[in-house]
């Protein structure tokens, strides 16, 4: 059974300790999934820590980095505090989901945006 990224990453940041809420719905009308600000699948919250997490396939990442570059409300969602990050999940060779995570950060002018593995 594929076991959905949304779902990977739900684990992963329970792990680390935050509340995960999932803030992408499915539109049934247009039959396609709408993320918060479409950009963030998860919001994750823990003590003076908020991060919204992108989530898909590893091979996918690439293009999820380029849609977030590209989006107006990149910059305006990491000045307001939220972190942004980035997860692309796939299987490894011994059978078990591998993680790639970056994330994106304000430069040092306050607007650009720069990419943290």
């Amino acid at each position: 059974m594929k076991t959905p990224s949304a779902q990977l990453s739900m684990r992963e940041m329970r792990k680390r300790g935050y509340i995960v809420a999932k803030v992408e719905y499915w539109n049934s009308f247009t039959h396609h999934r709408v993320d918060l600000f479409g950009l963030i699948d998860l919001l994750c919250l823990a003590k003076n820590d908020r991060i919204g997490v992108q989530t898909t396939s590893y091979t996918h990442i690439a293009d999820h980095r380029q849609k977030a570059l590209q989006s107006v409300f990149l910059v305006p969602i990491l000045q307001s505090g939220i972190r942004y990050v980035l997860h692309g999940w796939k299987k490894g060779k011994t059978g078990r989901w591998e993680l790639k995570e970056e994330e994106m950060v304000l430069g040092e002018d306050g607007g650009a945006v720069v990419m943290r593995e």
